[in-house]
């Protein structure tokens, strides 16, 4: 008989194709695992699960030691939430984004919900980096040149899910991130003043997760249905009580596994023919796992998301000197 071999352990990391550095996302303080790797274009892609209502933290590095500083903004559905300046000595330390700053004092989790839509179409989202980076978590790498620390006068911005037209295409998606409720996390008060080496908004290099719902991961052949045991045929069952009473053994019967109902998607489904199959493969799926019903969160008129006057955090301004000065997180100790 061969030997036994354990399965292998899965990808949790997503790395450039230097190795230079990687990112991972965890939950419940676990990485979880990716899918599809690819490297194109100054980017590495993949692809993880989006779990329903958990919270999710962003992590990068180690990296290689480099010969320059580092900035490295956390996207999430293309807004950059937060950032963290990087020196060439301390490079090597992994660093976290556990939310979005809204305060000095405060920050929010990120939090995996049901995409959430309406059919208001002035309510609906139309900033374009956004609905096009729908369900996407980034990682931008930029290279620069730290000079010195400045005091933070960063003004924060108020983050909330982004709304969806149920009739666009991206309504077809399972989720995007919502954001919990506020956290203490206290900020240093002082910041990075650097010199750019490479333009903000093309950077380096970038590292992205896109997340979808297991259903729809499935339907696209990025991971392998979920299985059930299906019952024993009904004369199976009959023998084994038999043959049980009878008091001579009880036959094995090996349980047949059966695929999860595979549902094909074409371009020439519609929005809505699409959508219904998503939900009922997901409804399937949350069966065989105990668990609920999944499908977009359609928004109410009336929860109209407010709006908080004050720059992007990473927005960049220039000091007395003409020296460009970005709001940036210390590095963190842990």
């Amino acid at each position: 008989m061969a030997p036994f071999e354990p399965a292998a352990a899965p990808t949790t990391r997503l790395y450039d194709p230097t190795s230079a550095w990687n990112g991972w996302v965890s939950v419940d303080d676990q990485p979880v695992e990716i899918y599809r790797v690819e490297h194109k274009d100054r980017k590495s892609t993949c692809y993880i699960e989006a779990r329903d209502g958990k919270e999710f933290v962003v992590n990068f590095g180690p990296r290689l030691a480099g010969g320059t500083d580092l900035a490295v903004y956390a996207v999430i559905d293309g807004s950059r939430v937060e950032g963290l300046s990087l020196t060439r000595a301390r490079g090597t330390l992994p660093h976290k984004f556990i939310g979005a700053r809204i305060s000095s004092t405060t920050i929010r989790p990120f939090q995996f919900a049901h995409i959430a839509l309406t059919d208001d179409a002035d309510e609906a989202c139309q900033t374009e980096s956004v609905v096009k980076n729908l369900g996407t978590i980034q990682l931008e790498v930029y290279r620069t040149r730290i000079l010195g620390k400045v005091p933070n006068h960063e003004q924060y911005d108020s983050f909330e899910q982004p709304v969806v037209d149920e009739k666009s295409k991206k309504a077809t998606m399972s989720h995007s991130t919502a954001y919990g409720a506020a956290k203490t996390s206290v900020s240093s008060g002082q910041a990075d003043s650097v010199d750019w080496i490479d333009r903000l908004g093309s950077p380096f290099w970038t590292l992205e997760f896109k997340y979808r719902s297991r259903a729809l991961l499935e339907l696209e052949d990025i991971v392998k249905p979920v299985v059930e045991p299906s019952p024993p045929p009904a004369n199976a069952r009959a023998t084994s009580a038999s043959t049980s009473a009878s008091g001579s053994g009880s036959p094995v019967v090996r349980d047949k596994m059966r695929k999860a109902t595979a549902i094909s998607i074409s371009d020439s489904d519609g929005d809505d023919d699409l959508r219904a199959k998503v939900a009922r493969l997901e409804a399937e799926v949350g069966q065989l796992r105990g668990g609920g019903g999944a499908g977009g969160v359609k928004r109410e008129k009336e929860d109209v998301k407010p709006e908080v006057e004050g720059e992007r955090i990473g927005k960049t301004s220039e000091d007395e000197k003409g020296r460009t000065v970005i709001d940036l997180l210390d590095e963190d100790d842990d």
